[in-house]
């Protein structure tokens, strides 16, 4: 009898949880900006959610290589993560400049990985005392 495919995968990374997570929000707040407000935040909420899938995917990066590298290692990951910050700010700068999307929906759109993260620890912490039994 052959196992199912997804009991002989390896758990997702924290990572991976995270990243699921924000896409699945990402995509479900993009619709509803789409449905009720209109192009302008719609574009706003999908460009501000790709720009931050892409900048905490590369924060996730280099972060293993920093904690996990060794020594020249860690120097080429400071360095990339200094252009890797450069590059936000320039797409930053550009996708304002150039696209104009609506400033609310942009910024939350931007802020999802973090609060994602967030979310995602606080629902994967594990309590070290067991819950009390109600009476």
């Amino acid at each position: 009898m052959a196992s199912s495919p997804r009991a002989d995968a390896a758990p997702l990374s924290l990572s991976g949880r995270v990243e699921r997570v924000h896409a699945a929000v990402a995509v479900a707040l993009s619709l509803a900006a789409f449905l009720l407000l209109g192009q302008p935040q719609w574009s706003g909420m999908a460009a501000g959610a790709l720009v931050g899938a892409v900048n905490f995917r590369a924060l996730a990066f280099l972060t293993e290589r920093l904690i996990g590298g060794e020594t020249s290692s860690r120097h080429t990951a400071i360095a990339l993560l200094l252009f890797k910050f450069t590059l936000l700010a320039g797409a930053l700068g550009g996708i304002v400049t150039w696209l104009k999307p609506d400033g609310v929906t942009f910024l939350v759109g931007l802020t999802l990985a973090p609060v994602c993260l967030v979310a995602v620890v606080l629902s994967t912490r594990r309590r070290a005392e067991p819950l009390p039994e109600a009476s």
